[in-house]
């Protein structure tokens, strides 16, 4: 059987004229992606006809809106938590000595579901009387800041010596360091970790916009709160989730994944 794998089945797959074949499909592969992403383009397209058929009954306005809000807030979450963590992890693996003793709480902390966080919030709240909407964004927060701080690390780790040497014999300092050193360095790690982080935040956003804490009920206008807070009607619910996954499959398509053949391709040691 083995000789068959390793003599005969090549040999038929020559005789087939296979590698001609597959070299003419890679000649017109842009076309073939041309032609998936028009398919799912029309898919898409007959899928919100068929909802805004089903679905009469649905505000498709508020809907629109509402989503606005929640990627708003998502987009939001994502920044603060890479303007926030991305500078503290760069500071953190610097030193090798504080990385020791700081990375391990990082993974304990991180392990912490999101959820874990609901009922500080709802205590919060409800002692504080706060009727502003603020909480939100830190509750997306703790599904995101994570993988901007370990993948910043794992990043800053895999730098070569050599070249951060080569940085202090030119005397690169501050933003000229941070511009045409290290986000170069960094910026595969970076939009895993925006990929990641991005879709996480869309999930954590369904637990952040609709609180309950015993009798009370804290929840702001939004995508996530449409869904958390339509349970029991089906129809809604699944409306919602499907928004949500069209908005993600096309941040995939036309974003994160131009962005990481970009990152391949130009940053890389």
């Amino acid at each position: 059987m083995s000789t068959w794998w390793l003599l005969s089945l090549p040999q038929v797959w020559e005789n087939l004229r296979l590698p001609q074949f597959m070299q003419w499909l890679h000649k017109w592969l842009k076309l073939w992606l041309t032609l998936w992403y028009f398919s799912l383009g029309c898919a898409m397209v007959g899928l919100i006809g068929f909802l805004a058929t089903y679905l009469k009954w649905l505000n498709w306005q508020t809907l629109i809106w509402w989503t606005l809000l929640t990627t708003g807030r998502v987009l939001a979450a994502v920044v603060l938590s890479a303007l926030i963590f991305i500078p503290l992890a760069v500071w953190v693996a610097s030193n090798p000595r504080r990385l020791n003793r700081i990375q391990p709480w990082g993974q304990v902390i991180g392990s912490i579901p999101a959820d874990v966080y609901v009922p500080v919030v709802a205590l919060l709240i409800v002692a504080t009387g706060t009727t502003h909407q603020w909480w939100v964004i830190p509750l997306i927060m703790t599904g995101t800041q994570w993988y901007f701080f370990f993948n910043v690390i794992a990043g800053y780790l895999a730098i070569p010596a050599d070249i951060q040497e080569v940085t202090q014999v030119f005397h690169l300092k501050g933003w000229r360091w941070w511009t045409r050193f290290l986000f170069p360095s960094l910026f595969p790690y970076l939009i895993t970790a925006i990929i990641n982080a991005a879709g996480a935040a869309w999930n954590a956003d369904i637990a952040a916009e609709l609180i309950t804490w015993g009798t009370k009920q804290f929840s702001v206008a939004g995508l996530g709160a449409y869904i958390a807070g339509n349970t029991d009607n089906k129809p809604a619910e699944v409306t919602g989730v499907l928004i949500i996954c069209g908005l993600v499959g096309i941040c995939v398509i036309f974003i994160w994944q131009p962005l990481y053949r970009f990152a391949e391709r130009r940053f890389h040691y």
